[in-house]
């Protein structure tokens, strides 16, 4: 059974080690962990596979401590702004895929966008692919532009989420309801949606129009957002992220 190393046993690293040991993949491979205590030769040297999951903070001083070679082998790295470049030059090794799961990682719901070094093979992508899938959904994305794109929209999605569930929250509070029955009637809102979209198979488009009829109540609530600049604001708001995250990166 091969092996496959987890660098780093923070929350997402514990979540990855969770995902990876059910379904085929288990079958097909056991986790090796390796805590910032650890030695991370010894955990490497018989891993053909290994997963960089710690604070991108760490990285310089954790790839000084490898002195083994790593040119046979594969890393997939989710730490944010760190480059393809710069993981191939501090870890003195080429095949390396970069990646960016969102909080939903940790229930196996994550989006996850991936790009890869030019020298990886077809097999080992179709590898990268199987194996993000444990962790919810994927796309190979183009380059590296692209992971800091769909990091500024899926990456930090869950918050935005969050933030439109705050303020139908905050409505029901407003005409009486107590915050638990608000935030009930927010989330349950937000998953039912989100579920409707998936298992519909159609476009966020067709769903707002299936909701907002002539006249009616949600045509009146979309007249004041949309009169209010609701939908520039909030693409704003992310291309706010991903030029903050490209200074994050430099």
């Amino acid at each position: 059974m091969e092996k496959i190393c987890i660098i780093g046993l923070g929350n997402m690293g514990k979540c990855i080690k969770s995902l990876l040991g059910g379904g085929s993949l288990g079958e097909r491979f056991s986790v090796v962990e390796c805590e910032h205590t650890d030695d991370p030769n010894e955990k490497l040297k018989d891993c053909g596979i290994f997963i960089l999951a710690v604070k991108p903070q760490s990285f310089v001083e954790l790839a000084a401590k490898i002195n083994i070679d790593l040119s046979d082998k594969l890393a997939i790295s989710i730490m944010a702004g760190v480059s393809i470049a710069s993981l191939q030059e501090k870890l003195k090794m080429k095949k390396v895929v970069r990646t960016l799961p969102n909080l939903a990682l940790k229930i196996g719901k994550s989006f996850t966008p991936w790009v890869a070094a030019d020298v990886l093979s077809l097999a080992e992508r179709i590898f990268v692919k199987d194996l993000l899938r444990a962790f919810g959904d994927e796309m190979e994305v183009k380059g590296e532009d692209d992971i800091v794109a769909v990091g500024a929209m899926s990456g930090c999605g869950p918050a935005y989420f969050a933030y439109i569930a705050e303020q139908i929250k905050k409505s029901a509070i407003s005409h009486g309801f107590s915050s638990e029955e608000a935030e009930k009637i927010a989330n349950v809102t937000f998953v039912g949606s989100a579920e409707f979209l998936e298992n519909e198979g159609i476009s966020p488009e067709e769903l707002r129009a299936k909701v907002a009829s002539k006249g009616g109540s949600t045509e009146a609530a979309f007249r004041v957002m949309e009169g209010g600049g609701l939908g520039e604001i909030f693409l704003e708001g992310i291309e706010a992220a991903i030029k903050r995250t490209k200074e994050l990166g430099k």
